[in-house]
């Protein structure tokens, strides 16, 4: 037979689904093409063709038809890649799409475009993302969870699902500058006293921990329903009231507050919730 010239028409993922629903795409490629012979002419016949998918020049995928209609040069097939889709490679790698023709293989590979990537198991509705089936693994390759982080996870904030948990860390230095951390601001009140305010309240009486980088007596004054966060530092020995830099963590509800009662950090006659060296 003639030499065939081959031109690439499209490529294009091929989906009945509406964006949003939640079921699985069909993990089919549409591919079309234009075949011509050496003069130019198009070519009407019914070839048998083979097409292959290489990653990094390695064979990853191939599926032939005996008998494919060729219109004046166009023709168009229906590519099965659901085993590629659920493999370990899936659809975030670059793919060339190889294509031969009554045993002729045409070049070059073409690359694939961006639409065969939306068979990625990712799904979307609206602003959102989804993943209905298997489990998620960032940092390792088999997740025994829904979601299994192999590595450190920085968060504002944990939602249990029953409730939302919101966490606000730092580290304050003894003028009172925010050393670390954000969410909160804090005020020097006056030697030793300091006053943690948060830029979202917490929705009841949050869990605390305070740490005192330089030796001393630290006292967590009074934290109202939502905020603030009192601290007063001072010598163990002498009960003087000092400036130190120091650490603290708090963990509690997040969302409305229902009743938020204020409070004075100026003295600290206020009575400390807890106290500890």
């Amino acid at each position: 037979m003639k030499h065939l010239f081959y031109v690439l028409f499209a490529i294009l993922f091929i989906s009945s689904l509406g964006m949003g629903q939640l079921v699985l795409h069909p993990k089919t490629i549409s591919h079309q093409g234009y075949l011509a012979d050496s003069a130019g002419v198009a070519i009407n016949d019914t070839l048998p063709m083979t097409f292959r998918l290489y990653f990094n020049d390695s064979l990853a995928f191939t599926q032939s038809f005996p008998s494919v209609p060729v219109i004046k040069g166009v023709f168009t097939v229906e590519l099965d890649v659901s085993s590629l889709a659920g493999s370990s490679l899936g659809f975030d790698w670059l793919y060339m799409l190889e294509t031969e023709v009554n045993g002729e293989v045409l070049t070059p590979r073409t690359r694939l475009s961006a639409s065969p990537y939306s068979l990625a198991p990712w799904g979307t509705n609206g602003s959102s993302v989804y993943f209905n089936s298997g489990n998620v693994g960032i940092g390792t390759m088999t997740p025994p969870s829904k979601l299994t982080v192999n590595g450190t996870v920085a968060a504002s904030g944990i939602n249990t699902g029953s409730e939302s948990i919101k966490i606000v860390r730092g580290t304050v230095g003894p003028t009172g500058s925010i050393l670390s951390g954000s969410g909160f601001s804090v005020t020097h009140d006056g030697t030793g006293i300091y006053t943690i305010s948060f830029t979202q309240p917490f929705s009841d009486y949050p869990s605390v921990s305070v740490s005192v980088i330089n030796f001393g007596f630290m006292q967590i004054g009074a934290l109202n329903f939502g905020g603030p966060l009192t601290v007063w530092i001072r010598d163990p020995s002498t009960g003087t009231f000092f400036d130190s830099n120091f650490t603290f963590i708090v963990m509690g509800g997040s969302g409305s507050v229902a009743s938020p009662a204020t409070s004075s950090a100026s003295s600290p006659a206020l009575p400390p919730i807890s106290a500890q060296k």
